[in-house]
């Protein structure tokens, strides 16, 4: 494989890996059950609510993923930093940015979302490091990768049903507005819009794994004249 084959290319504005968590309201340590009460509506006010009632649990988390990020990776003080404030942190690097946003959910307010957001700023080979994927964890069960241009659904539909391989196969609804392709023994959904692709896992993993699943279906899509322009 060459050298530079983990390295983003023009065909995407932008990737990132995603992970999603969620927790009710009263669990959170700054939620007082003599004094508080789940919002009734998901308005600006209960947006400040939760960004109190979950203060601890955020500033915990992002001070500790901080202090072994600088230690492991080896970042000076100017390196690396973390801004903490209203329910969202995020740690910036020369490397990369990773933020973690709490919101509430707003079809049942008891609840609330943690969405974790991994930016690559220059390329995947941080990503694939052993010091970075210990460090960072498992927090991560997809990757999005936006398209600078729109693709029609239907031609990468065509591209994957003209194949004769066996290993992969497609799926669709019949308004195409997406396709999902699969590669047999890979735990992993390729989800394709005219926007974007999406590699879904059914579990969280480091970032490595999913880096890895792009790689494979780059490889396997090698020999194709759309697929290896669009993934090359």
């Amino acid at each position: 494989m060459a050298d530079d084959s983990h390295k983003r290319t023009n065909h995407f504005a932008g990737c990132l890996l995603v992970g999603k968590q969620y927790g009710l309201l009263k669990h959170l340590s700054g939620f007082d059950k003599s004094r508080h009460t789940v919002p009734k509506f998901a308005n600006d006010r209960a947006r400040v609510f939760l960004g109190k009632i979950c203060r601890r649990e955020l500033e915990e988390w992002a001070e500790a993923l901080y202090s072994d990020l600088r230690v492991e990776l080896e970042y000076k003080r100017k390196e690396i930093s973390l801004a903490c404030s209203d329910g969202t942190a995020l740690i910036r690097s020369k490397d990369f940015e990773i933020q973690r946003q709490y919101s509430l959910c707003e079809d049942d307010l008891q609840t609330y979302q943690i969405s974790t957001e991994l930016v690559f700023l220059g390329s995947f080979d941080l990503a694939i490091t052993d010091a970075f994927n210990a460090t960072v964890g498992s927090l991560f069960d997809r990757m999005r990768c936006e398209f600078i241009t729109a693709l029609e659904v239907e031609t990468i539909i065509d591209s994957i049903e003209a194949r004769s391989d066996s290993q992969i196969s497609v799926n669709y609804p019949s308004s195409f507005q997406y396709c999902d392709c699969r590669i047999h023994e890979l735990d992993a959904v390729f989800r394709f819009t005219s926007q974007f692709l999406e590699i879904r896992f059914p579990a969280f993993n480091v970032p490595k794994q999913i880096v890895d699943a792009f790689i494979q279906l780059r490889e396997s899509f090698a020999m194709d004249p759309l697929f290896a322009e669009l993934l090359s």
